[in-house]
């Protein structure tokens, strides 16, 4: 090796174990931040899903975080390092729960703490603004983090594709399918009055001496003028 220029490097597996979870932990605590940007400055948020549209980038960011660290543990592995010493450097930074998840290839999505809750709760109050973390927002979040559960490490991110989270956006009022709404019944309209007149029974022209016509459209007093002009009454 030294003929052709390379030289043996010990390589402290350890450490460089531990400096990749301490990166883990950098990366993470910045990629939740990403789910808040420009909601908590204390103006009105008028995009509705701004919060819900950021969970699922900063989800997108985390799964890469993800699975860079399941690659550097099965390169340990390989490496000679067994599986009782990755669980202690895991243990050790306080991220045993994280190293579970990494040995079963499975993805643990951010969750919304109460604490944070709690604070967009305040702001809302203190600004008389709406809360950009609504109770109807929280109700979509948890199905977004129920469904990335089922993410697996080093796969497609789940949501890749707009068309695939469109159901979980809330949708404005008024945007639904308008021609799946009930049509309302028609108000009864009135009869032409063609139709009245030859509806209505109207006497024969021989027992009043006037025609159908005169019959249903004079009024009493124009036919009395009617019969007085042809002499049937006096």
């Amino acid at each position: 090796m030294g003929l052709t220029g390379f030289r043996k490097v010990p390589i402290d597996l350890q450490r460089s174990l531990n400096y990749e979870i301490q990166k883990f932990k950098r990366d993470t605590r910045s990629e939740r931040k990403l789910i808040y940007e420009d909601t908590r400055t204390g103006d009105p948020v008028y995009n509705e899903n701004k919060i819900i549209e950021q969970y699922i980038k900063a989800n997108r960011k985390r799964l890469e975080t993800y699975n860079k660290m399941r690659r550097y543990y099965d390169a340990v592995k390989v490496l000679g390092m067994r599986d009782k010493k990755i669980a202690k450097e895991f243990a050790e930074r306080d991220v045993l729960p994280l190293y579970k998840f990494i040995e079963n290839n499975r993805y643990k999505p951010f969750r919304i703490g109460t604490e944070i809750i709690n604070e967009y709760a305040q702001m809302a109050k203190e600004k008389r603004i709406p809360n950009p973390l609504s109770k109807k927002i929280l109700k979509k979040l948890k199905k977004l983090e129920k469904k990335l559960y089922k993410q697996k490490l080093n796969k497609p991110y789940i949501f890749d594709e707009a068309e695939s989270f469109q159901k979980y956006l809330i949708k404005p009022k008024g945007s639904g399918d308008q021609s799946k709404l009930p049509t309302p019944p028609l108000e009864e309209q009135p009869m032409p009055s063609s139709e009245i007149v030859s509806n209505t029974q109207i006497p024969d022209v021989s027992q009043t001496g006037l025609t159908q016509t005169e019959q249903a459209l004079l009024s009493p007093e124009e036919k009395s003028i009617r019969l007085r002009q042809r002499g049937l009454q006096t």
